[in-house]
């Protein structure tokens, strides 16, 4: 189960080519989450939004999601819309409670902050595996004029 996690982790991190790709991601999307959380928490009212809580909320909710996903994946016959519901309800049957009970909220409030956080966090994502995804065709673009100037120069020294 724990394999099938950590699949599920790389799949929601977009399939990262390198560890390095990963790492970033991973490391950035936590920061960004409990930034997020902290700030939008704020602004919606909950009384405890700091760093301490929302990574509480970050660990229970992200456990829970995991488990949930790898579950669902095993049971539900439609593989995409297995992952699809897992996700919705940990959100809002493990995420939001948790977010009420650790940051001292409403429920509306937390759901709210809860969401906000996840979009940040797929946006990093996003944008981190989109830079590593340039990096990787500039560096074949380089290698391909590479070799049409070493071509280039055995045409001319003939």
């Amino acid at each position: 189960m724990q394999a099938d996690m950590i699949q599920v982790l790389k799949r929601l991190l977009l399939s990262p080519a390198t560890p390095l790709e990963f790492m970033v991601s991973a490391l950035l999307a936590l920061f960004v989450f409990v930034l997020v959380l902290n700030k939008v928490g704020t602004a919606m009212d909950l009384k405890v939004a700091q760093t301490g809580q929302s990574l509480v909320v970050l660990a229970v909710t992200l456990v829970a999601g995991l488990a949930l996903v790898v579950v669902a994946g095993r049971h539900v016959p439609l593989p995409g819309w297995g992952a699809i519901a897992a996700g919705v309800a940990v959100v809002v049957l493990v995420g939001a409670p948790v977010t009420v009970w650790v940051q001292k909220g409403g429920y509306f409030g937390a759901l709210t902050a809860l969401l906000f956080s996840i979009a940040a966090a797929m946006v990093v994502v996003t944008l981190v595996h989109t830079i590593f995804g340039a990096f990787g065709k500039g560096e074949q673009s380089v290698g391909r004029g590479l070799d049409h100037n070493r071509e280039t120069q055995r045409f001319l020294n003939q």
